[in-house]
């Protein structure tokens, strides 16, 4: 009772200090566990709200419901388009070359003349050759009938003859050269390339043009060989490029290479592209790189999962699946079986069903139970959140 006894000529005040004291030390008592208010160092505790007893403030996340719908297993592979017939224009003489009747980009016909090459004194040849031809026959005819009268020895006629197919040969020749002054396209199809400029003088073998067919397209992939069980003609194939966008266009197998390529492990595979039309895109040229998809098999009522859903942990995948509503959602730690894979989904084979509500944002670090509050998709700008570990790669 010391405290009393000092206190004694202020008994009002001393009562006040006693309960004073008895209150900070309650105070204490609820901070260190005991009861208090929510907030930090109650109920809801510190850091994340990811705690699996259900504590804490709700994770933010974004959802997408499952599809069920086609997904295909495939083989991926990128070639270069590339025009089914193709030919390259040279020059069959040497001379100068005159003015193009087509340019690059200009649609040519088989046959059809693009330029000529000038060759100075050509045309007096030939003109003075098929002279000499008149001439030698006219000699032959005389003489033939001289022999037969017998005026002349038989030896004389047949040297005439002689002569005139001589001169029948230096024209077939002589035409035939001027000829080679034409340089024409072998196909229908379209110049791609332009090597030479009008008035430039050139030699027998210049490569002058370059002329291919862009309505026969086709790709050439190389497939390990491992697959060639799997393949044959007929196939479809999914065909993306950066000059469609993100268009995708259609195609199909169209022969595959008898041999294997040793060197490599690889067998040809010759994709049809058509006229490469893309709808609502633009068109695959020739030297245009793409990516094929080669489809071989698909499964129409698949569960469809987004790979950025994917969360992996040592060899086992996950996703987070949501259940419940407004304050009630918690997340779900579920295992998933992959099946077949595509660009951006993969299928569940079991554990998931059509309509589940699956973390695609805000995944990491999060527990199983964990309580979230599910939230609109972020800005495009913003990117989103990658799965831990990535997704799995399909086998």
């Amino acid at each position: 009772m010391p405290l009393l006894r000092r206190c004694a000529p202020w008994p009002f005040m001393c009562l006040l200090s006693l309960a004073l004291v008895a209150g900070c030390q309650g105070g204490d008592a609820a901070s260190e566990g005991g009861p208090g208010p929510p907030g930090k160092g109650g109920p809801g505790g510190k850091g994340r709200g990811g705690r699996p007893d259900g504590g804490g403030a709700a994770a933010p996340v974004e959802v997408v419901p499952l599809e069920v719908g086609p997904i295909s297993d495939g083989i991926e592979s990128t070639a270069t388009v590339e025009a089914r017939q193709s030919a390259s224009l040279r020059a069959g003489t040497s001379g100068t070359l005159g003015m193009f009747t087509a340019d690059e980009g200009s649609k040519v016909t088989a046959n059809q003349v693009i330029v000529r090459i000038d060759r100075p004194g050509a045309s007096g040849s030939l003109a003075k050759a098929r002279a000499q031809v008149g001439k030698a026959r006219a000699d032959a005819r005389a003489l033939k009938k001289l022999s037969a009268e017998g005026l002349v020895p038989g030896q004389q006629q047949e040297d005439a003859e002689f002569t005139l197919r001589q001169a029948e040969l230096e024209v077939d020749q002589l035409s035939q050269e001027r000829e080679l002054e034409k340089v024409t396209s072998p196909i229908d199809g379209v110049i791609t390339a332009r090597l030479v400029q009008p008035g430039e003088a050139i030699t027998a073998g210049a490569a002058l043009f370059e002329v291919a067919d862009l309505s026969a397209l086709e790709a050439q992939f190389r497939v390990p060989e491992r697959h060639l069980a799997r393949l044959r003609p007929g196939l479809p194939v999914e065909i993306t490029a950066e000059g469609v966008g993100t268009h995708r266009r259609m195609a199909h197998i169209d022969r595959i290479a008898p041999v294997v390529d040793p060197a490599s492990g690889t067998i040809k595979v010759t994709v049809a592209l058509g006229d490469g039309a893309v709808a609502d895109g633009p068109r695959l040229r020739p030297g245009m790189y793409i990516r094929a998809r080669l489809v071989i098999d698909t499964r129409e009522q698949a569960v469809r999962v987004p790979k950025r859903a994917l969360v992996r942990e040592d060899d086992r995948v996950f996703v987070f699946r949501v259940t419940g509503e407004g304050d009630a959602a918690v997340a779900e730690k579920v295992p998933v079986q992959v099946g077949y894979a595509d660009r951006d989904v993969v299928e569940a084979r079991e554990g998931l069903a059509g309509g589940d509500a699956v973390v695609v944002f805000g995944q990491r670090g999060l527990a199983d139970g964990a309580k979230v509050r599910v939230v609109a998709a972020p800005p495009t700008e913003v990117p989103a959140e990658a799965p831990p570990g990535g997704a799995p790669t399909p086998e």
